[in-house]
């Protein structure tokens, strides 16, 4: 198994309190349950569709990128802050 092999089947089963969304939209969605704006039923209707984009994005990457290309298997990891950093220092 590589980094590109992900179990969609498993995501799925994945309870919903265990899915990231991020912190932001967690503590939104909390907030709104809390409120009364949303049930718990459209919460995990949010859920829902967080996990089928995940799941979708993985399988169009997987099927359109060419991530068995020595150079994308052999690059390293960009760090973008650290370019704006040195970018600023010029």
């Amino acid at each position: 198994m590589d980094i590109w092999t992900c179990d969609t089947a498993a995501l799925s089963l994945l309870p919903d309190d265990e899915v990231n969304i991020g912190s932001l939209a967690d503590e939104g969605l909390q907030a709104l349950l809390e409120s009364g704006d949303i049930s718990d039923e459209q919460k995990s209707k949010f859920i829902l569709a967080v996990k089928t984009f995940w799941t979708t994005v993985h399988k169009y990457a997987t099927s359109k990128l060419p991530y068995k290309d020595d150079l994308i298997l052999n690059s390293q990891w960009i760090d973008f802050f650290r370019k704006v950093k040195l970018n600023l220092l010029r």
